[in-house]
Protein backbone atom coordinates (compact mmCIF):
# COMPACT_ATOMS: atom_id res chain seq x y z
CA UNK A 1 0.00 0.00 0.00
CA UNK A 2 1.17 3.65 -0.75
CA UNK A 3 2.66 5.93 1.90
CA UNK A 4 1.66 9.38 2.52
CA UNK A 5 3.55 11.93 3.99
CA UNK A 6 3.00 12.57 7.59
CA UNK A 7 3.91 14.86 10.30
CA UNK A 8 7.36 16.03 10.69
CA UNK A 9 8.09 14.18 7.22
CA UNK A 10 7.22 10.66 8.66
CA UNK A 11 5.49 8.45 6.47
CA UNK A 12 1.78 7.04 7.49
CA UNK A 13 -0.21 3.97 5.94
CA UNK A 14 -2.96 6.01 4.55
CA UNK A 15 -6.85 5.27 4.14
CA UNK A 16 -8.33 2.72 1.11
CA UNK A 17 -9.18 5.59 -0.61
CA UNK A 18 -5.73 7.62 -0.81
CA UNK A 19 -4.40 7.83 -4.25
CA UNK A 20 -0.06 7.35 -4.24
CA UNK A 21 1.27 11.01 -4.24
CA UNK A 22 3.66 11.79 -6.94
CA UNK A 23 6.83 13.51 -6.63
CA UNK A 24 7.48 13.25 -2.64
CA UNK A 25 8.96 11.54 -0.19
CA UNK A 26 5.63 9.85 0.26
CA UNK A 27 5.97 6.64 -1.89
CA UNK A 28 8.14 4.50 -0.07
CA UNK A 29 9.37 1.67 -1.95
CA UNK A 30 8.83 -1.67 -0.33
CA UNK A 31 12.86 -2.34 1.35
CA UNK A 32 13.49 -5.93 1.11
CA UNK A 33 15.35 -7.28 4.34
CA UNK A 34 19.01 -6.73 4.56
CA UNK A 35 21.28 -9.20 5.91
CA UNK A 36 22.67 -8.28 9.21
CA UNK A 37 25.31 -4.97 9.89
CA UNK A 38 29.08 -5.95 10.48
CA UNK A 39 32.01 -4.41 11.83
CA UNK A 40 31.91 -0.57 11.73
CA UNK A 41 28.12 -0.62 10.39
CA UNK A 42 27.32 -1.12 13.48
CA UNK A 43 25.72 -4.23 15.01
CA UNK A 44 23.81 -1.32 16.87
CA UNK A 45 22.83 2.04 16.33
CA UNK A 46 23.17 3.06 19.83
CA UNK A 47 24.75 6.58 19.30
CA UNK A 48 25.70 8.85 22.44
CA UNK A 49 23.35 11.77 23.38
CA UNK A 50 24.55 14.83 21.77
CA UNK A 51 26.52 17.57 23.80
CA UNK A 52 25.63 20.86 24.49
CA UNK A 53 28.11 22.26 21.40
CA UNK A 54 25.27 20.35 19.02
CA UNK A 55 22.19 21.13 20.40
CA UNK A 56 23.70 25.15 21.14
CA UNK A 57 23.94 25.50 17.24
CA UNK A 58 20.85 23.76 16.99
CA UNK A 59 19.45 26.74 19.20
CA UNK A 60 21.52 29.28 17.41
CA UNK A 61 20.01 28.23 13.76
CA UNK A 62 16.56 28.16 14.98
CA UNK A 63 16.63 31.74 16.45
CA UNK A 64 17.96 32.58 12.99
CA UNK A 65 15.47 30.70 11.13
CA UNK A 66 12.24 32.39 13.09
CA UNK A 67 13.65 35.64 12.88
CA UNK A 68 14.75 35.73 9.39
CA UNK A 69 11.07 33.84 8.46
CA UNK A 70 9.14 36.48 10.35
CA UNK A 71 10.67 39.34 8.81
CA UNK A 72 10.40 37.63 5.29
CA UNK A 73 6.38 36.92 5.81
CA UNK A 74 6.20 40.68 7.32
CA UNK A 75 7.51 42.03 3.87
CA UNK A 76 5.17 39.94 1.78
CA UNK A 77 2.11 40.62 3.43
CA UNK A 78 2.54 43.71 4.79
CA UNK A 79 5.14 45.74 2.75
CA UNK A 80 4.48 44.36 -1.12
CA UNK A 81 1.11 45.06 -1.20
CA UNK A 82 1.52 48.74 -0.95
CA UNK A 83 3.94 48.49 -3.64
CA UNK A 84 2.52 45.74 -6.36
CA UNK A 85 -0.06 47.43 -8.96
CA UNK A 86 -2.90 45.29 -9.75
CA UNK A 87 -6.06 45.70 -12.12
CA UNK A 88 -7.92 44.27 -9.04
CA UNK A 89 -7.17 44.53 -5.72
CA UNK A 90 -5.12 41.96 -4.32
CA UNK A 91 -6.48 39.82 -1.30
CA UNK A 92 -2.97 37.53 0.38
CA UNK A 93 -3.69 33.97 1.18
CA UNK A 94 -1.27 31.09 3.40
CA UNK A 95 -1.44 27.77 1.83
CA UNK A 96 -0.40 25.80 4.85
CA UNK A 97 -0.08 21.87 4.15
CA UNK A 98 -1.69 20.55 7.80
CA UNK A 99 0.34 17.22 7.83
CA UNK A 100 3.31 18.26 8.33
CA UNK A 101 2.63 20.46 11.58
CA UNK A 102 1.59 19.32 14.87
CA UNK A 103 -1.85 18.05 15.30
CA UNK A 104 -4.86 20.38 14.94
CA UNK A 105 -2.20 23.62 14.61
CA UNK A 106 -3.74 24.74 11.33
CA UNK A 107 -7.34 24.20 12.63
CA UNK A 108 -6.14 26.29 15.60
CA UNK A 109 -4.53 28.72 13.98
CA UNK A 110 -8.01 29.35 12.17
CA UNK A 111 -10.16 29.40 15.23
CA UNK A 112 -8.03 31.51 17.19
CA UNK A 113 -6.80 34.51 14.73
CA UNK A 114 -10.32 33.79 12.89
CA UNK A 115 -9.33 33.25 9.33
CA UNK A 116 -11.83 32.44 6.77
CA UNK A 117 -10.32 29.15 5.17
CA UNK A 118 -10.95 26.37 2.58
CA UNK A 119 -9.51 22.78 3.30
CA UNK A 120 -8.31 22.11 -0.58
CA UNK A 121 -8.76 18.28 -0.14
CA UNK A 122 -12.98 18.66 0.00
CA UNK A 123 -14.65 17.67 -3.16
CA UNK A 124 -11.68 15.50 -3.94
CA UNK A 125 -10.94 11.79 -3.78
CA UNK A 126 -9.09 12.60 -0.63
CA UNK A 127 -12.16 14.45 0.92
CA UNK A 128 -11.47 12.23 4.22
CA UNK A 129 -8.05 13.60 4.61
CA UNK A 130 -9.22 17.20 4.47
CA UNK A 131 -7.77 18.02 7.85
CA UNK A 132 -4.28 16.80 7.21
CA UNK A 133 -4.28 17.91 3.81
CA UNK A 134 -3.37 21.65 2.41
CA UNK A 135 -5.57 24.19 3.80
CA UNK A 136 -6.13 27.91 1.72
CA UNK A 137 -6.71 30.62 4.42
CA UNK A 138 -7.47 34.22 3.77
CA UNK A 139 -4.96 36.71 5.64
CA UNK A 140 -6.13 40.24 6.59
CA UNK A 141 -5.33 43.51 5.50
CA UNK A 142 -3.19 43.79 8.23
CA UNK A 143 -1.90 40.37 9.52
CA UNK A 144 -1.04 41.10 13.53
CA UNK A 145 2.19 40.23 15.05
CA UNK A 146 0.71 37.11 16.05
CA UNK A 147 -0.57 36.11 13.09
CA UNK A 148 2.84 36.60 11.64
CA UNK A 149 4.43 34.64 14.35
CA UNK A 150 1.93 31.81 13.74
CA UNK A 151 2.98 31.83 10.29
CA UNK A 152 6.86 31.63 10.62
CA UNK A 153 5.83 28.78 12.99
CA UNK A 154 4.07 27.06 10.21
CA UNK A 155 7.22 28.08 7.67
CA UNK A 156 9.58 26.67 10.28
CA UNK A 157 7.82 23.30 10.14
CA UNK A 158 8.25 23.43 5.84
CA UNK A 159 4.75 23.43 5.31
CA UNK A 160 4.06 27.14 4.19
CA UNK A 161 3.90 29.10 1.11
CA UNK A 162 2.39 32.69 0.80
CA UNK A 163 0.24 33.95 -2.67
CA UNK A 164 -1.45 37.38 -3.63
CA UNK A 165 -4.43 36.83 -6.15
CA UNK A 166 -7.17 39.03 -7.41
CA UNK A 167 -9.66 36.10 -6.55
CA UNK A 168 -11.89 35.43 -3.61
CA UNK A 169 -11.23 32.84 -1.38
CA UNK A 170 -14.09 30.25 -2.62
CA UNK A 171 -12.57 31.27 -6.32
CA UNK A 172 -8.71 30.43 -5.67
CA UNK A 173 -9.65 26.92 -3.53
CA UNK A 174 -11.54 25.80 -6.86
CA UNK A 175 -8.50 26.72 -9.08
CA UNK A 176 -6.02 25.06 -6.84
CA UNK A 177 -7.77 22.42 -6.40
CA UNK A 178 -7.79 21.45 -10.38
CA UNK A 179 -3.81 21.17 -10.15
CA UNK A 180 -4.09 18.30 -7.22
CA UNK A 181 -4.63 15.42 -9.91
CA UNK A 182 -2.19 14.34 -12.36
CA UNK A 183 -1.79 11.10 -14.95
CA UNK A 184 1.48 8.79 -15.12
CA UNK A 185 2.82 7.89 -18.68
CA UNK A 186 1.03 4.42 -17.32
CA UNK A 187 -2.10 5.73 -17.26
CA UNK A 188 -2.84 5.68 -13.24
CA UNK A 189 -4.20 8.76 -11.24
CA UNK A 190 -1.61 10.38 -8.78
CA UNK A 191 -2.43 13.21 -6.06
CA UNK A 192 0.50 16.12 -6.87
CA UNK A 193 1.84 18.12 -3.92
CA UNK A 194 2.74 21.36 -5.14
CA UNK A 195 0.99 22.30 -1.62
CA UNK A 196 4.35 21.03 0.28
CA UNK A 197 7.02 23.37 -0.11
CA UNK A 198 10.43 21.30 -0.07
CA UNK A 199 8.82 19.91 -3.04
CA UNK A 200 6.51 22.16 -4.71
CA UNK A 201 8.31 25.03 -6.71
CA UNK A 202 10.37 22.44 -8.18
CA UNK A 203 7.28 20.66 -9.28
CA UNK A 204 5.68 23.14 -10.77
CA UNK A 205 8.70 24.16 -12.82
CA UNK A 206 8.78 20.63 -14.31
CA UNK A 207 5.41 20.94 -15.69
CA UNK A 208 4.68 21.65 -18.81
CA UNK A 209 4.48 24.91 -19.44
CA UNK A 210 0.89 25.92 -20.78
CA UNK A 211 0.49 24.21 -17.63
CA UNK A 212 2.69 26.34 -15.26
CA UNK A 213 1.24 29.46 -17.15
CA UNK A 214 -2.25 28.62 -16.15
CA UNK A 215 -2.09 27.56 -12.71
CA UNK A 216 0.26 30.98 -11.92
CA UNK A 217 -1.92 32.77 -13.97
CA UNK A 218 -4.82 33.97 -11.33
CA UNK A 219 -1.45 34.81 -8.81
CA UNK A 220 0.10 38.22 -8.54
CA UNK A 221 2.71 36.13 -7.08
CA UNK A 222 3.70 32.50 -4.93
CA UNK A 223 6.38 32.39 -2.51
CA UNK A 224 7.89 30.38 0.30
CA UNK A 225 10.56 28.41 1.31
CA UNK A 226 11.75 25.23 -0.56
CA UNK A 227 13.79 22.25 1.39
CA UNK A 228 16.88 23.86 1.14
CA UNK A 229 15.51 26.96 2.86
CA UNK A 230 15.69 29.16 -0.24
CA UNK A 231 13.66 31.91 -1.19
CA UNK A 232 11.45 30.93 -3.80
CA UNK A 233 8.87 32.69 -5.99
CA UNK A 234 7.46 32.85 -8.78
CA UNK A 235 5.45 35.77 -10.25
CA UNK A 236 2.38 35.00 -12.29
CA UNK A 237 -0.25 37.63 -14.21
CA UNK A 238 -3.45 38.46 -11.79
CA UNK A 239 -5.37 37.49 -14.07
CA UNK A 240 -9.02 37.22 -12.35
CA UNK A 241 -10.58 35.97 -15.72
CA UNK A 242 -9.14 32.67 -15.72
CA UNK A 243 -11.48 29.62 -17.00
CA UNK A 244 -11.03 26.90 -14.62
CA UNK A 245 -8.84 23.60 -15.07
CA UNK A 246 -10.86 20.29 -14.85
CA UNK A 247 -8.31 18.02 -16.84
CA UNK A 248 -5.58 15.70 -14.83
CA UNK A 249 -2.23 17.01 -15.61
CA UNK A 250 -0.63 15.30 -18.23
CA UNK A 251 2.67 13.33 -16.62
CA UNK A 252 5.62 12.76 -18.59
CA UNK A 253 8.10 9.73 -17.54
CA UNK A 254 10.98 12.66 -17.42
CA UNK A 255 8.91 14.79 -15.28
CA UNK A 256 8.34 11.84 -12.76
CA UNK A 257 12.21 10.96 -13.02
CA UNK A 258 13.16 14.74 -12.38
CA UNK A 259 10.66 14.64 -8.98
CA UNK A 260 11.89 11.34 -7.98
CA UNK A 261 15.60 13.21 -7.54
CA UNK A 262 14.34 15.68 -6.37
CA UNK A 263 12.31 13.91 -3.78
CA UNK A 264 15.43 11.20 -3.19
CA UNK A 265 17.21 12.92 0.07
CA UNK A 266 13.48 13.22 1.64
CA UNK A 267 12.22 9.48 1.13
CA UNK A 268 15.78 8.14 2.54
CA UNK A 269 14.92 9.78 5.45
CA UNK A 270 11.71 9.37 6.16
CA UNK A 271 12.46 5.79 5.77
CA UNK A 272 14.98 5.63 8.39
CA UNK A 273 12.99 7.57 10.67
CA UNK A 274 10.50 5.02 10.31
CA UNK A 275 12.61 1.80 10.66
CA UNK A 276 14.29 3.14 13.97
CA UNK A 277 11.47 3.79 15.26
CA UNK A 278 10.43 0.73 15.06
CA UNK A 279 13.59 -0.73 15.81
CA UNK A 280 15.44 1.74 17.80
CA UNK A 281 13.60 4.50 19.47
CA UNK A 282 16.40 5.80 21.30
CA UNK A 283 18.15 6.69 18.39
CA UNK A 284 14.98 7.74 16.27
CA UNK A 285 14.82 10.72 19.33
CA UNK A 286 18.44 11.43 18.64
CA UNK A 287 18.05 11.73 15.03
CA UNK A 288 14.30 13.56 15.37
CA UNK A 289 16.48 16.67 17.61
CA UNK A 290 18.79 17.37 14.26
CA UNK A 291 17.25 19.76 12.02
CA UNK A 292 15.42 18.63 9.44
CA UNK A 293 17.13 20.68 6.56
CA UNK A 294 20.31 19.21 8.16
CA UNK A 295 19.14 15.92 7.98
CA UNK A 296 18.39 16.44 4.38
CA UNK A 297 21.28 18.11 3.33
CA UNK A 298 23.17 15.92 5.09
CA UNK A 299 21.78 12.77 2.88
CA UNK A 300 21.54 14.73 -0.16
CA UNK A 301 25.41 15.02 0.60
CA UNK A 302 25.82 11.51 1.07
CA UNK A 303 23.61 10.95 -2.41
CA UNK A 304 26.05 13.14 -4.21
CA UNK A 305 28.96 10.81 -2.95
CA UNK A 306 27.62 7.79 -3.76
CA UNK A 307 27.23 8.52 -7.03
CA UNK A 308 30.84 10.08 -7.41
CA UNK A 309 32.02 6.55 -6.10
CA UNK A 310 30.11 4.56 -8.81
CA UNK A 311 28.09 3.18 -5.59
CA UNK A 312 24.61 2.25 -7.78
CA UNK A 313 21.67 1.12 -6.23
CA UNK A 314 18.74 1.71 -3.77
CA UNK A 315 21.20 -0.23 -1.05
CA UNK A 316 23.88 1.86 -1.72
CA UNK A 317 22.29 4.88 -1.29
CA UNK A 318 20.11 4.46 1.63
CA UNK A 319 23.65 2.77 3.43
CA UNK A 320 25.23 6.05 2.71
CA UNK A 321 22.73 8.26 3.81
CA UNK A 322 22.30 6.05 7.28
CA UNK A 323 25.84 6.41 8.13
CA UNK A 324 26.10 10.04 7.40
CA UNK A 325 23.10 10.26 9.57
CA UNK A 326 24.67 8.15 12.16
CA UNK A 327 27.81 7.96 12.54
CA UNK A 328 29.17 11.17 10.75
CA UNK A 329 27.86 13.57 8.33
CA UNK A 330 31.50 13.23 6.07
CA UNK A 331 32.10 9.98 6.90
CA UNK A 332 33.12 9.68 2.97
CA UNK A 333 35.59 12.53 2.97
CA UNK A 334 38.10 10.37 5.98
CA UNK A 335 41.40 9.30 4.08
CA UNK A 336 41.09 6.17 5.84
CA UNK A 337 37.90 5.29 4.49
CA UNK A 338 39.07 6.73 0.54
CA UNK A 339 41.52 4.41 1.43
CA UNK A 340 39.20 1.21 1.78
CA UNK A 341 37.22 2.29 -0.71
CA UNK A 342 39.79 2.23 -3.13
CA UNK A 343 40.88 -1.35 -2.62
CA UNK A 344 37.25 -2.72 -3.11
CA UNK A 345 36.39 -4.79 -5.85
CA UNK A 346 33.65 -3.96 -8.09
CA UNK A 347 30.98 -4.53 -7.56
CA UNK A 348 31.23 -2.12 -4.95
CA UNK A 349 28.83 -2.46 -2.03
CA UNK A 350 28.99 -0.14 0.96
CA UNK A 351 28.12 -2.73 3.11
CA UNK A 352 30.94 -4.74 2.38
CA UNK A 353 33.62 -1.80 2.57
CA UNK A 354 32.64 -0.12 5.66
CA UNK A 355 33.66 -3.63 7.80
CA UNK A 356 36.63 -2.87 6.61
CA UNK A 357 37.35 0.39 7.72
CA UNK A 358 40.00 0.61 9.81
CA UNK A 359 39.21 1.13 13.85
CA UNK A 360 40.89 4.20 14.18
CA UNK A 361 39.11 5.49 11.45
CA UNK A 362 35.50 4.99 12.87
CA UNK A 363 37.30 6.32 16.39
CA UNK A 364 37.95 9.61 14.51
CA UNK A 365 34.11 9.25 13.27
CA UNK A 366 32.77 9.08 16.64
CA UNK A 367 34.97 11.95 18.30
CA UNK A 368 34.31 14.50 15.55
CA UNK A 369 30.53 13.61 14.28
CA UNK A 370 29.12 16.32 17.03
CA UNK A 371 31.52 19.16 16.42
CA UNK A 372 31.14 18.23 12.76
CA UNK A 373 26.77 18.63 13.18
CA UNK A 374 27.52 22.03 14.88
CA UNK A 375 29.53 22.97 12.31
CA UNK A 376 27.02 22.56 9.71
CA UNK A 377 24.07 23.61 11.73
CA UNK A 378 26.22 27.15 11.85
CA UNK A 379 27.28 27.24 8.50
CA UNK A 380 23.34 26.80 7.62
CA UNK A 381 22.52 29.82 9.78
CA UNK A 382 25.15 32.33 8.20
CA UNK A 383 24.06 31.06 4.51
CA UNK A 384 20.09 31.93 5.86
CA UNK A 385 21.52 35.13 7.19
CA UNK A 386 23.16 35.94 4.15
CA UNK A 387 20.57 34.85 1.69
CA UNK A 388 18.07 36.85 3.29
CA UNK A 389 20.53 39.90 3.31
CA UNK A 390 20.52 39.90 -0.24
CA UNK A 391 16.76 39.62 -0.51
CA UNK A 392 16.03 43.49 0.72
CA UNK A 393 15.81 44.59 -2.68
CA UNK A 394 15.00 41.25 -4.44
CA UNK A 395 14.59 37.55 -4.05
CA UNK A 396 16.88 35.15 -4.33
CA UNK A 397 15.48 31.66 -6.84
CA UNK A 398 13.12 33.81 -8.17
CA UNK A 399 11.02 33.04 -11.19
CA UNK A 400 8.68 34.15 -13.70
CA UNK A 401 5.82 32.61 -15.54
CA UNK A 402 3.66 34.68 -17.25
Amino acid sequence: MPRCMGRRGRTRTPGPRRRRCAGSACNAPRVAQQPPRRGCDMANDHTPAPPDIAHAARDRFDAVRHRTLSAQIERWLCAESKTISSSAPLRHYALVSAGQCEDGAVAHLVTMQELASERLFMQTPEAELADIGPWLLEMPASPSASLRHALAHQAAAEALTLMASPLRLQRLSEHLRGFLSGTLPDGSSVLLRYFDPRIGFDMLMHWPEAVQRKFIGPLAWWAGWDGDLRVRRVNGAADATIAMSTDEIELTADWVQSMDKVGEANLIVALLCEELEASNPTTARLLAQMHPLLRRQIAQAALAFARRAGLTGWENKALACRHALLKHARFYAHPGFIEALSSAHPPLALRDVLPRTPLAVQQDWAHDREATLARLCDEQSNALLSSFDTTVNDFVSETKTS
